[in-house]
């Protein structure tokens, strides 16, 4: 179990299957929400933006990760990479708050 968390390599890959499967879950929502026409007609347009936000903060969040580990991780485009983070939360936590006002037919169909 130390592995997983004391060697180097291990956490980078852990972080990175993490970051790629919460950025693809994020792409997935935000495309259903955004571009399925049924999906489009119930949300309300808080709930567009918040996916359309969510999904474009998860687009650069990715960006920065790659950018500054290509880069072999300068401080700077680091600390910006852990400010993504926070914004990249504040939009998901925007997200479900906007979804309390949509359709209950649309939660129920999400499960």
């Amino acid at each position: 179990y130390r592995n997983l968390f004391e060697n180097t390599a291990t956490v980078q890959w852990n972080h990175r299957v993490l970051a790629m499967s919460t950025a693809a879950s994020i792409f997935g929502l935000a495309g259903v929400g955004v571009l399925n026409p049924s999906f489009r007609r119930v949300l309300t347009p808080q709930a567009t933006k918040a996916l359309v936000a969510m999904g474009v903060t998860a687009a650069g969040q990715v960006t920065l990760g790659i950018s500054t580990l290509l880069m072999y991780v300068p401080v700077p485009l680091a600390a910006a990479h852990q400010l993504g983070s926070l914004v990249l939360l504040s939009t998901g936590l925007y997200t479900v708050h906007s979804f309390r006002y949509v359709s209950p037919v649309v939660l129920r169909s999400l499960g």
